[in-house]
């Protein structure tokens, strides 16, 4: 193999000095011009003696730690999702849009058409288009239908508990919007309980994926800055979502006066309303 061989690698911990210095020395490796690299060196001692023997290159921890770069990748479908998802998070949601993202997809046209079948069950309403659907049903209650239709396909690769805590701290986030104290964020409580979850369920940090997203400024300063009023009313869905939290004062809730006993029946709503509509 001597002919093709250009360079030879020499670990240090299996290989004396000594006999990496009569390798390097040895007459075919000046004939051939063979370099010699030596792996595995950790201190400024044993670096100086390679340099002695004449050793061409150097690996090991002495000149550079290795560092792990670890990627995330979201797959493309997934990510047409979250887009989708992101772009029914906006406060004021165009009816023509939605109708036209609702649409382009045959599972949310069956979906949005049950909901009015739903809705209308004493009085039936003649559907002619999707937008007539969307403003019938109205704003919030189609984007809770997409949202959870979103985060059922993106949870698909995940444990399906992860989709119900989603669920259940997004519809948490909404009861606890109709507290006087949080009134403002009504509009984006639901959305922001289930977004803070999005992490864990693509397997992918948060940061990441919020900052891609077209997202109100006030739901990214929630999840990713920590502030606000809608990151207070986040930190109190979290809080009872163990239950020996729920025997523990949350310093928030009395911040805004909000008692035990309304939060414990929200909390209870909430999980009657997952096991309802979690696919």
């Amino acid at each position: 193999m001597f002919p093709y061989i250009s360079i030879i690698k020499v670990d240090r911990e299996d290989i004396s000095f000594e006999q990496i210095a009569a390798l390097k020395n040895s007459q075919l490796i000046a004939d051939k011009n063979i370099k010699i690299v030596v792996e595995r060196i950790e201190t400024h001692e044993q670096f100086n003696m390679l340099i002695q023997i004449g050793i061409d290159y150097f690996q090991g921890y002495f000149f550079q730690k290795p560092e792990m770069n670890v990627g995330h990748f979201i797959k493309p479908v997934k990510l047409n999702l979250l887009l989708l998802f992101a772009e029914v998070c906006q406060q004021d949601m165009d009816f023509y849009t939605l109708a036209e993202i609702i649409s382009q997809d045959v599972s949310l046209i069956n979906g949005v058409l049950k909901l009015v079948n739903l809705e209308t069950q004493v009085n039936r309403v003649e559907v002619t288009s999707i937008k007539q659907a969307v403003t019938f049903l109205g704003a919030d209650k189609i984007k809770q239908f997409i949202a959870i239709i979103t985060m059922s396909n993106l949870s698909s690769d995940c444990n399906n508990e992860l989709l119900k805590e989603s669920l259940v701290r997004g519809k948490m986030m909404e009861y606890i919007s109709f507290s006087p104290a949080f009134l403002k964020i009504r509009g984006v409580a639901f959305i922001t309980g289930i977004m803070s979850h999005i992490g864990a369920i693509l397997n992918c940090p948060l940061e990441k994926i919020i900052m891609e997203l077209p997202l109100a400024e006030e739901i990214k300063t929630a999840l990713l800055s920590k502030k606000g009023v809608l990151f207070e009313a986040l930190e109190i869905a979290k809080h009872y979502e163990f239950s020996e939290n729920q025997y523990e004062a949350c310093p928030i809730m009395a911040k805004h006066d909000i008692s035990e006993e309304v939060l414990l029946m929200n909390y209870h709503d909430s999980l009657k309303w997952c096991l309802a509509t979690c696919p």
